[in-house]
């Protein structure tokens, strides 16, 4: 009879546990709105995306996967701490340890030309990656070697975008998660 009543109870704990599990992985999914136009057409300006947040390992992080970040340029310059400062959305186009070069509207990716994804436009300024560190003037194509734990990101609209060709790589731990539907 005891052994008929623990059998019981260690079935509602492990039924407890499972639904916990489920819930809790259920919960990384989270709603962002976008306060630029950066990703115009794929995020209009003031839109909302899903992101999952539990997705922010480097194995989880894809070329071409939208995520959602704390820009290091804002955390630099307000001095704050970063889960006070806003979150963009953004399109991951270098992963670590590449090489990214601006050879006129092209993307280079460790000297082979990138394809861009239906609907992009080609890339007309290079922003400040063209610069080498401490100058202001063009030295030849434009060129960042990525960390191990940096990204390259630019968003869909190349025209306006104030992305990586300006604030330099990403580094993973501003990411907040990946973007798995735009609404």
């Amino acid at each position: 009879m005891c052994s008929s009543f623990a059998r019981i109870i260690t079935m509602k704990l492990l039924i407890l546990c499972s639904l916990s599990i489920l819930f809790c992985a259920c919960q990384s999914e989270q709603r962002f709105r976008m306060p630029t136009g950066a990703m115009i057409p794929t995020v209009k300006e003031n839109g909302y995306v899903i992101a999952d947040t539990s997705a922010v390992r480097p194995s989880d992080i894809n070329r071409w996967d939208m995520i959602v970040f704390r820009s290091p340029d804002t955390v630099r310059v307000y001095g704050k701490k970063p889960e006070d400062l806003p979150l963009y959305v953004t399109r991951i186009i270098g992963l670590p340890g590449e090489t990214i070069e601006f050879a006129g509207p092209e993307i280079l990716v460790n000297g082979t030309s990138l394809q861009r994804l239906d609907g992009q436009v080609g890339i007309s300024y290079s922003g400040l990656a063209a610069f080498p560190p401490g100058t202001r003037k063009l030295e030849g194509p434009a060129e960042v070697k990525l960390g191990n734990s940096e990204y390259f990101y630019m968003g869909d609209r190349t025209a306006s975008a104030i992305d990586s060709r300006f604030l330099g790589p990403l580094p993973i731990g501003n990411i907040v998660g990946k973007v798995l539907r735009v609404e």
